[in-house]
């Protein structure tokens, strides 16, 4: 099971509008990111689960145990996680801080593609990192890849901070690699080399056949 929950699950990422109560900063898309937009395909889906990541990274588990939740997923998990995440709520959550009732804006999820956004847990993680990065590198990580990011009022710092690091690019990298071997099996590295043997042994059967009509016929 992906998670213990029953929650609404969907095919795609529907952004819906956002309260005009609520306090909205602008946040400018980082350039030479790359677009995690989710395709219409159909994907592996699981009986009795949700596509909510806060299902996975429990604030409450031990670094050993998210490493253990994460590397249990199977490719097509991970994949569903990504790009057919649970969408947010109509009505969200509210703090108050600093004067205002602040909340989660559904337009980030437009302007940062690889945002993934937990109901569950009122956070935010970045998906590739969460999901893509890899036990040893994510040990040490806090915010955005162990633990939900939900101090709106610091999001768009945040959010900056985030896009700048290496580990990240490397881990956008790595989404746009199972993106391609979900959505185009045949350009797959291993798939290209069966299939060249496959030839190979072919036309290796089609030579011998020509040599054993030559010698007895």
């Amino acid at each position: 099971m992906l998670c213990p929950d029953l929650l609404e699950t969907s095919s795609t990422i529907q952004i819906t509008s956002d309260h005009a109560s609520d306090i909205e900063e602008d946040h400018p898309q980082p350039s030479g990111l790359q677009s995690l937009a989710a395709p219409v395909l159909p994907v592996e889906t699981i009986e009795g689960s949700c596509y909510d990541i806060g299902n996975i990274l429990v604030p409450s588990k031990s670094i050993d145990e998210l490493c253990t939740s994460i590397d249990g997923l199977s490719t097509g998990e991970k994949f569903s996680l990504m790009y057919h995440h649970v969408q947010p709520p109509n009505v969200l959550p509210s703090r108050f801080s600093h004067g205002f009732n602040r909340r989660f804006q559904v337009s980030w999820l437009q302007k940062y593609s690889w945002l993934l956004y937990s109901v569950k847990l009122d956070g935010i993680f970045c998906g590739p990192c969460s999901l893509l990065l890899s036990s040893e590198k994510r040990k040490d990580k806090g915010q955005f890849v162990n633990k939900p990011f939900s101090n709106w009022i610091k999001i768009s710092s945040a959010l900056l901070d985030h896009s700048k690091l290496k580990y990240h690019h490397d881990c956008l990298q790595l989404a746009e690699a199972l993106r391609g071997s979900i959505l185009n099996p045949a350009s797959r590295v291993d798939v290209m080399i069966n299939n060249a043997l496959q030839l190979a042994i072919n036309k290796n059967r089609h030579i011998l056949r020509k040599i054993v009509r030559a010698i007895f016929f």
